[in-house]
């Protein structure tokens, strides 16, 4: 009894501290000019796409700005970017991406460094 009880305390606090690590929240969605959902299928060298970045702060308080938040792309090019918008704790930024090279596999990285750490997401796309 007393070794369920211990268990159960212990993935309790793993569950509670593992949230609070990952602080930050990226989603990734590929959405066409109108700004719709794009099924991500398989692209090729040349391809532009659009790349709706959301952010949402999982933590109360958050000290560093969103626009502190830095995307290197790997096997694809940055043509353009809107400027964060905010609403109800969540931020969205659109990137246009032109896919550079097909023969690795295509990532954006979108990071962010803050005083609880570095948070890193990746997004790949299909080869």
């Amino acid at each position: 009894m007393k070794r369920t009880f211990f268990v159960g305390i212990f993935f309790t606090l793993f569950f509670l501290l593992s949230t609070l690590v990952f602080a930050c929240s990226f989603t990734f969605t590929i959405v066409d000019s109108k700004g719709n959902k794009v099924e991500n299928k398989k692209y090729k060298k040349g391809d532009v796409i659009i790349l709706q970045i959301d952010y949402q702060n999982t933590h109360r308080r958050c000290d560093l700005p969103i626009e502190k938040t830095q995307f290197n792309g790997n096997g694809l090019k940055i043509l353009s970017a809107t400027k964060w918008t905010t609403s109800n704790n969540k931020s969205t930024k659109k990137l246009k991406l032109k896919i550079t090279d097909n023969k690795k596999t295509a990532s954006l990285v979108a990071t962010r460094t803050c005083d609880r750490g570095k948070q890193m997401q990746t997004y790949t796309l299909k080869k």
